[in-house]
């Protein structure tokens, strides 16, 4: 599940306050969480309560946002446990998988608001425990809307229309290089395992949430139209060797996260 965190652009980057991908187990709930958003817009946000307001409720340390759900409820019934699940609550930093985790897919489920375990962590413990510190916690739910991270329907049709000309110029590219003839039906003929393949990307990563993401877009999309292309070429009696493979991989590699590369480039020199 995802938790959101304070961060900062003072320096000119922007820098998490708890890096991304770290693992935190809050007992209040039973679950274990993943670092995955920002908590905090604007071009200022280490000025926000986020990254510097922990330290108003008690002796709490750190700012955290919590991802409750609630899509499907009411919205008393989410506020109610938004307020439930808010307040000041042990986080245990990279925590062991022995924690006792609560039944349920997300802290409201099936009419349930699944808080309120309390800050101690029961079950049996063994090996090195997790770094524990008092954590202010905030929640969002389905109800709530983050514009910063919102992507326009525009950016994903962009990137969507992007890899499909990079894939269709490959396809035009090898083609050409063996001078083979009916361009425009060859190209597609080329292309299509290809196309294919990006788009079993596209869906399985959810390319569209951050579809200029290297990690998120870029990698399973070119992974998506490699694998998946040369198994549609195997499938369909087309040539399926080890050069062209090697350079199908390049090729895709330098279209598909090449661009991406670029625009996260072009978006930090904005930043400064």
């Amino acid at each position: 599940m995802t938790l959101a965190v304070g961060h900062s652009r003072s320096t000119g980057e922007d820098v998490l306050d708890i890096p991304a991908g770290t693992r935190i187990y809050l007992p209040d709930v039973r679950r274990y969480f993943i670092v995955e958003d920002t908590c905090g817009d604007g071009p200022k946000p280490e000025e926000g309560p986020c990254h510097t307001g922990a330290a108003k409720f008690g002796n709490a340390s750190l700012w955290i946002d919590m991802l409750i759900g609630g899509k499907d409820e009411s919205g008393s019934f989410v506020r109610n446990c938004a307020r439930k699940a808010t307040g000041i609550t042990t986080a245990i930093f990279n925590p062991q998988d022995h924690y006792p985790v609560a039944s349920g897919q997300g802290v409201i489920h099936d009419g349930k608001c699944d808080a309120g375990y309390g800050a101690g962590v029961a079950g049996k413990k063994t090996g090195k425990p997790g770094c524990a510190a008092p954590a202010k916690l905030e929640t969002m739910s389905s109800l709530k809307t983050k514009p910063a991270k919102s992507t326009s329907v525009k950016a994903v049709l962009a990137a969507a229309a992007v890899d499909i000309l990079l894939i269709l110029a490959f396809a035009a590219i090898g083609r050409d290089a063996h001078h083979r003839e009916e361009p425009v039906l060859g190209v597609l003929q080329t292309a299509w395992p290809f196309l294919a393949g990006a788009a079993a990307g596209w869906v399985a990563s959810r390319a569209w949430r951050a579809p200029l993401s290297l990690v998120r877009a870029g990698v399973p999309v070119w992974l998506g139209s490699l694998v998946g292309g040369m198994l549609l070429r195997a499938l369909t009696a087309q040539t399926v060797v080890l050069p062209f493979i090697i350079v199908a991989t390049l090729a895709l590699a330098v279209f598909l996260l090449g661009y991406r590369l670029l625009v996260a480039g072009f978006g930090r020199l904005r930043k400064k």
